[in-house]
């Protein structure tokens, strides 16, 4: 430790503090007249001399004030001062200007006399074309020359600035010093980066210094209930010289008053996502190269997803932006009506809410425009909550010939057929002894694999128009988005939903076959079991029971024929000869589209022709075990499967799959 040698300190002797404080009184400084530097105020005891009342009465009459002070870049002010405040007190200009001054920000104070503006005056920087305007249509003369009074000043502050943008305008231009002019209050900007569709925005307030320019903005989301505002915070900063508008650092910038075909584009955008309030089954069709067009159905589409459009359950399964909602929402009312977002057997928007909220939205233009450019959805491909562009969603459109393709006696299939579709009205009518319970229609659909079983299902998806929703078997008993799709939508009316699983558990899942019975859709199971293996407690559910027959020569030729029929024009077709040919072939459905598949990318390689000959050169590969018919004969038991395909008891599956109906 260092020991301080000659260092001794010099205590202060203590204040005497008995007096401080004790006098009843308040004393006040002001400051002092030459008090120049703001970070060293001078302070005097008595107030500067208070003007004559005449005189403060002649200067408090002046319809505007304006207060300078000292320029400390003097050389550019020929006078040396610049504008720091502007007060204005003329009851013409309150009535004529308020709110124009009031959404650029520059308010009247609690009397309702007058309103300030302090440097760097951008509100009235914005408020000048309508100043103007007024100072030439206004009613009365009075209003006229307080408009030409108040636009002088705003002019004198702004006048080189107008001059610098008329010659940016002119190249489509900006600097970043006059950057805050693209953005007045309430006013609403496009923007859009490479690849990603056009936003839309509405300004809040906007700072900016030598460094960077600030903006809050805000956009509209839908909550699942009710629609509001969301808001977020952009920063560009400093960049040099002039550059184009649209290619402005980190928000590229679009006038939607000089862009007519974009604004019409957001606005009915902001129309449709408007119509995405409850459930819709759509198909997402991403924007597609047209170079990457094929003419050919076989790989048209292959970028396209089905989905299930529904904020509301999204916003149960989803941490949610917080919003603030709407004008136009009456809170205290809607508050008793809303749905408890706990209660899993609410639907989401019935049609009350939704006509609520288009009124509310469609009180201002700009609201469409600056609608969320997504919706929430399920994906039924990819088995995922996800955020949806609604421009690339489109109404599904069923094919109602999928169901004439499945290889099935046609007696079967016309009652089924009959059944599913009166299943809607008898649900209407029918009720279980406990509410709610026994509207499910369940069909099991047994036989060997590739037999048509999951086309059934998949075909009926088609024809009613629902979504085929699926679930991996590895999560059948704890996947919370199928539970969802179960659990919490029961009674709903919108999606279709097969969901794969294990035998094991499909059949020892008792929660799942109660959650089944108060499920008012259609459940499909599809496995290779037969009766006598097949749990009883399913049995007992089920209304149907079709069994598909193993695939013969002539059931084979329809299955190829199916197939051949949507072979791509670039690679030929075949004809019957070839497909009876084939059909001697023992492979099932799932391996003849296989089969087929391959041939179609062995011919486009090779620059062929496809050809029979090929293709039994490909099945050796793709299916090594298929014999020919005359070949297997007196020996489908050496084969996996027989004549059906290739099953052993180690390969059993079962799928459930759950129609809701629309």
């Amino acid at each position: 430790m260092l020991r301080r040698r000659f260092f001794t300190r010099n205590f202060r002797s203590k204040l005497d503090s008995e007096h401080i404080g004790r006098t009843a009184n308040i004393q006040t400084f002001y400051e002092a007249p030459n008090s120049s530097d703001k970070n060293d105020t001078k302070w005097v005891d008595y107030a500067p001399p208070s003007l004559p009342q005449a005189k403060r009465e002649k200067l408090e009459g002046a319809a505007v004030q304006v207060y300078k002070r000292r320029d400390e870049n003097s050389n550019v002010r020929r006078d040396g001062f610049q504008i720091q405040k502007v007060l204005i007190q003329s009851p013409y200009l309150r009535n004529a200007l308020r709110d124009t001054l009031e959404r650029y920000g520059i308010v009247y104070d609690r009397q309702d006399i007058f309103a300030e503006s302090i440097a760097p005056h951008h509100g009235l920087f914005f408020a000048l074309d309508r100043v103007a305007e007024l100072a030439k249509t206004a009613d009365d003369e009075v209003t006229r020359n307080h408009c030409g009074l108040l636009c002088s000043v705003i002019e004198e502050i702004f006048g080189d600035t107008v001059d610098k943008l008329e010659q940016l305008e002119e190249q489509g231009k900006i600097t970043f010093d006059l950057l805050w002019t693209l953005f007045p209050q309430q006013s609403v900007f496009a923007t859009q980066a490479d690849s990603t569709p056009p936003l839309a925005y509405r300004v809040k307030s906007v700072t900016q210094d030598k460094n960077r320019l600030k903006m809050v903005h805000e956009s509209i989301l839908f909550d699942g209930f009710r629609y509001g505002t969301h808001t977020g915070v952009t920063r560009i900063y400093a960049f040099d010289g002039a550059v184009h508008t649209f290619s402005i650092p980190d928000l590229p910038y679009i006038d939607l008053n000089r862009d007519d075909k974009l604004r019409a584009r957001l606005l009915e955008r902001g129309k449709k996502a408007l119509e995405m309030q409850a459930i819709r089954y759509m198909v997402e069709k991403p924007e597609t190269n047209v170079a990457d067009e094929f003419t050919s159905p076989w790989l048209r589409g292959q970028n396209h997803q089905r989905v299930i459009i529904d904020p509301h359950l999204y916003r149960l399964r989803k941490a949610q932006f917080i919003l603030k909602p709407l004008p136009g929402y009456n809170i205290g009312d809607e508050d008793s009506n809303k749905p408890d977002p706990t209660e899993p057997e609410m639907n989401g928007m019935g049609d009350t809410e939704m006509d609520r909220n288009r009124r509310v939205v469609l009180e201002s233009e700009d609201n469409l425009l600056i609608l969320y450019h997504q919706v929430a959805g399920y994906s039924v491909d990819k088995r995922t909550w996800e955020m949806l562009y609604v421009e690339n969603l489109h109404p599904f459109q069923g094919d109602r010939t999928v169901f004439d393709k499945v290889v099935l006696e046609e007696a079967k299939k016309d009652i089924l057929m009959t059944l599913i579709e009166g299943h809607k009205e008898l649900t209407a009518k029918y009720d279980d002894l406990i509410a709610g319970k026994g509207q499910y229609l369940l069909v099991i659909l047994s036989g060997p694999p590739g037999t048509g079983k999951t086309l059934m299902a998949e075909s009926l998806a088609e024809h009613l128009g629902c979504p085929l929703l699926r679930a991996d078997p590895t999560q059948s008993a704890s996947s919370d988005d199928r539970q969802d799709l179960l659990g919490k939508r029961v009674g709903s009316r919108g999606p279709l939903a097969p969901l794969p699983t294990t035998a094991v558990l499909i059949f020892q899942n008792s929660a799942f076959l109660r959650q089944a019975e108060y499920f008012k859709g259609i459940i499909f199971l599809t496995t290779n079991l037969n009766r006598g293996s097949i749990d009883p407690a399913v049995l007992s559910r089920a209304q149907i029971h079709i069994t598909f027959p193993s695939l013969t020569a002539p059931l084979r030729a329809r299955v190829w024929k199916n197939f051949v029929d949507r072979l791509p024009e670039d690679v030929g077709t075949l004809d019957d000869a070839a497909v009876a040919r084939l059909s001697v072939w023992h492979v099932n459905g799932r391996e003849i589209k296989n089969i087929l598949n391959m041939s179609v990318s062995w011919c486009r390689r090779k620059n062929c022709t496809l050809s029979v000959e090929y293709i039994e050169t490909l099945i050796g590969t793709i299916c090594p075990s298929a014999k020919k018919e005359h070949a297997a004969n007196g020996e489908a038991g050496n084969e996996e499967g027989g004549l059906g395909g290739r099953t052993t008891s180690n390969s059993v599956k079962s799928d459930l799959l759950l129609l809701d109906m629309p």
